[in-house]
């Protein structure tokens, strides 16, 4: 019987980075934080996409036609047509996030197959893997998913910090969707969680404080991680010699 991964598993996370004291610094158990208008602004700053987004938790619609009328007396000014025009609100983009690499399904092949275990190998594209490297940095620290939520969930319950965490759902923002318009009309905790399909190799996991609101970058200590995490280059890890032993 040829085995299956579980599609709903987070198999490991991945923290990227440029520089090997980021990844000691997460491995002390500082989890850098950034809010939504940071990576809005980020985009604009590199000029490119990446770790910057520029429509990061906003509504986008495409092809619109836009009607302007004067504030005070309703008078109809001028119409006109947009290709594209996104909005976000405020409260929204105040929130600190932490963004991480997972692994699932859908990252790995089956390599060989053990009695009550797998051997796994990543599966991304040399595109892919390549994009990676470019927008995050030489580094890679593989840390155990499970362990790490748990750490995560006890030190937010402990200071009673309300939070959201989960896999981001990538979508073609090219073509309007009423549902993700609907989801941000109503303040819907989707669309911490929506990105446009181009940012589809990052397989994205966040956690989201909602229950926080930082204009600055915000440290969430959860305490020492380095019994969970290895530290190693990113070359490394898509070499073709890394191989993930599953239990089935």
């Amino acid at each position: 019987m040829t085995a299956i991964l579980d599609e709903n598993n987070i198999f490991m996370f991945i923290k990227f980075a440029r520089e090997e004291k980021y990844l000691e610094d997460l491995q002390k158990g500082n989890l850098y934080m950034n809010n939504g208008r940071y990576f809005i602004e980020r985009e604009k700053q590199d000029g490119e996409k990446g770790i910057g987004d520029k429509y990061e938790m906003s509504a986008v619609i495409n092809n619109v036609n836009l009607k302007f009328y004067n504030s005070e007396t309703n008078e109809f000014l001028f119409e006109g047509e947009a290709e594209r025009i996104a909005f976000n609100y405020n409260h929204v983009l105040t929130k600190p996030i932490f963004c991480i690499t997972h692994i699932s399904a859908d990252s790995l092949k089956i390599i060989k197959e053990h009695e009550n275990s797998v051997d796994c190998q990543f599966n991304f594209s040399s595109e892919d893997i390549e994009q990676i490297v470019k927008e995050f940095g030489e580094y890679a620290l593989l840390i155990n998913p499970r362990a790490f939520q748990e750490r995560v969930e006890n030190t937010l319950k402990d200071m009673g910090i309300t939070y959201l965490a989960g896999k981001i759902v990538y979508e073609d923002f090219n073509i309007n969707s009423s549902k993700r318009l609907e989801e941000y009309q109503k303040n819907h905790p989707a669309i911490f969680f929506k990105k446009d399909k181009s940012f589809e190799h990052q397989k994205e996991y966040r956690i989201v404080l909602t229950g926080i609101d930082s204009n600055e970058p915000y440290i969430l200590k959860i305490g020492d991680i380095s019994d969970i995490s290895y530290l190693m280059l990113t070359k490394d890890l898509f070499s073709g010699k890394f191989a993930l032993n599953l239990s089935k």
